[in-house]
């Protein structure tokens, strides 16, 4: 049997092209401003859950400026989505 390009395609695996980025996806980027909110989201809540953890007199001190640093990032995403 002679060699015949079409047939040796038809043994082996077949792979399936996908695409990993779609149009929507393109159109989904944080900008500097959500990611500073984002930072600071993070960090007011481990200084907040830190403060409620260890008690005393630091403790209440992490806790507020956790809660501070909450309400910040909260309302800097407020901001950001209100523009």
């Amino acid at each position: 049997m002679p060699f015949d390009s079409n047939s040796r395609k038809a043994r082996g695996p077949q792979l399936a092209t996908f695409h990993t980025l779609d149009a929507r996806s393109k159109r989904m980027a944080a900008n500097a401003k959500q990611g500073t909110y984002l930072g600071t989201t993070l960090t007011g809540f481990t200084s907040f859950v830190a403060g409620l953890h260890a008690g005393g007199g630091l403790g209440v001190v992490f806790a507020i400026v956790g809660a501070g640093l909450l309400l910040l990032s909260a309302a800097g995403f407020y901001k950001i989505k209100t523009i």
